[in-house]
């Protein structure tokens, strides 16, 4: 007989999208960027430079099969992209930091 114990563990807690908390964050930084940028089409012209710029990490990120990827935005500072991956080559994550400016 076999008085092997298991522990056991509470079911993982349900995160939220990404996309979620990548939105929120954009709307934070749209609000602040108005608030110093009094021309919008200088702050909107600046948020699209910086989305594409972090769409090129993005997209390599999902290219390298990475889980619960998203882009985030950090009023005055600029923004990142997150993702996680459990085993990561030198070569993918080079390809990750140079893909920012396509």
């Amino acid at each position: 007989m076999d008085n092997t114990v298991l522990a056991k563990f509470p079911a993982p807690e349900k995160k939220s999208s990404p996309w979620i908390s990548s939105l929120m964050s954009l709307l934070a930084y749209l609000l602040v960027a108005s608030l110093f940028i009094r021309d919008s089409k200088v702050a909107l012209i600046l948020i699209f430079i910086l989305l594409l710029h972090e769409l090129g990490h993005y997209l390599a990120m999902r290219h390298f099969r990475y889980h619960e990827t998203g882009i985030f935005f950090i009023p005055l500072l600029g923004a990142f992209v997150s993702g996680s991956k459990r085993t990561i080559s030198q070569q993918e994550s080079a390809t990750i930091i140079l893909a920012g400016p396509l």
